[in-house]
């Protein structure tokens, strides 16, 4: 399963004891799979960022 840290916007792939500790955290929440960006994405964000 994947979770995201709420703080630093990372999302980790993770499972069993680390998982279940994960779970108890309020700082993380469990995810769906997250999508891969692709390059257009990418260059969508920087283009907006130099605004």
């Amino acid at each position: 399963m994947f979770v995201l840290n709420k703080k630093t916007g990372l999302k980790w792939d993770v499972d069993g004891e680390l998982l279940e500790r994960l779970k108890k955290n309020p700082d993380y929440e469990v995810i769906e799979k997250p999508k891969q960006e692709t390059k257009k994405d990418d260059s969508k964000k920087k283009s907006a960022a130099k605004k």
